[in-house]
C-alpha cells in the first residue's frame, strides 16, 4: 500500500507458482494462478555438474499434464535415464514399462530398430549422447496426469542426439506400474550432467 505502487500489504503471502492478480470482483488484489489454456513455466534450470538432476515438487494439481524440454550434455559418451518421484520426493526405482522405435544415420548407413523395457528400474529415454560441451541430447517428454493417485503416469519421448558415430532420433511412450501421486522427477546419468545443459518444466490442463 502507499503511493506509487498496487502491493497491499494486508495480502497475505501465496504458494509457490502463485502470482498476484485482481479478483473476480475487481475490488481486491489476491494469489492465484494464471488461468491459461496454453502451457505455463513452473521450472527451469541449468545442469549441476553431478550425474542426478532433480525437479522436486515440479508436479501438483494445479496442472493435470506437464511438458519437459531439456538439452542436455554430458561429461562422458552415455545414456541419461529418468525416474519419477512419489509424493515425498522419493525416487522410484521399480516398475517403468515402455516400447518404442529408433532411427540413426551415419556417414555410410541408415540403420534402426525397436526398443523396449519392461518392469525397469528407471524409464529408458534415449541411447548414447556424445560428450562435450557442444553436443546434446535433446528430448520433449509430455508426462500425463503424475498428480493424480488414481491413475499410473504415462510418457511419451522424442529424442534426438549424436552418440560419436552416429545421429539417433527416438521415440519411445511407456509408464510407471503403480497407480499413485507423483510430485516431481530427476534425470541420473553415470557421467556428471554439464552446466551447458537446460530445462524447462512446463504444465497444461
Amino acid at each position: 500500500s502507499g503511493s506509487g505502487g498496487i502491493w497491499n500489504s494486508g495480502l497475505s503471502l501465496g504458494t509457490a507458482g502463485q502470482v498476484v492478480k485482481v479478483n473476480s470482483g475487481a475490488s481486491a488484489l489476491e494469489f492465484g494462478t494464471i488461468s491459461s489454456g496454453g502451457l505455463v513455466q513452473v521450472a527451469s534450470a541449468s545442469g549441476n555438474g553431478t550425474t542426478a538432476q532433480a525437479f522436486d515438487n515440479c508436479f501438483s494439481s494445479t496442472y493435470e499434464h506437464y511438458k519437459i524440454v531439456a538439452n542436455i550434455s554430458t561429461s562422458s559418451t552415455t545414456q541419461v535415464y529418468m525416474r519419477l518421484q512419489n509424493a515425498s520426493n522419493t525416487e522410484i526405482q521399480t516398475g517403468y514399462y515402455g516400447a518404442g522405435t529408433t532411427q540413426s544415420r551415419s556417414s555410410g548407413s541408415t540403420g534402426g530398430g525397436n526398443m523396449g523395457f519392461w518392469d525397469a528400474s528407471e524409464f529408458q529415454v534415449q541411447e548414447n549422447i556424445d560428450t562435450g560441451n557442444n553436443y546434446f541430447g535433446t528430448y520433449i517428454i509430455h508426462v500425463m496426469s503424475p498428480f493424480n493417485s488414481s491413475a499410473r503416469t504415462n510418457m511419451i519421448v522424442d529424442y534426438t542426439a549424436f552418440d560419436g558415430s552416429n545421429f539417433r532420433s527416438v521415440f519411445v511412450g511407456g509408464a510407471q506400474g503403480s497407480a499413485q501421486s507423483n510430485a516431481g522427477f530427476r534425470f541420473f546419468s553415470s557421467a556428471n550432467i554439464q552446466s551447458a545443459s537446460t530445462f524447462k518444466i512446463y504444465g497444461f490442463n
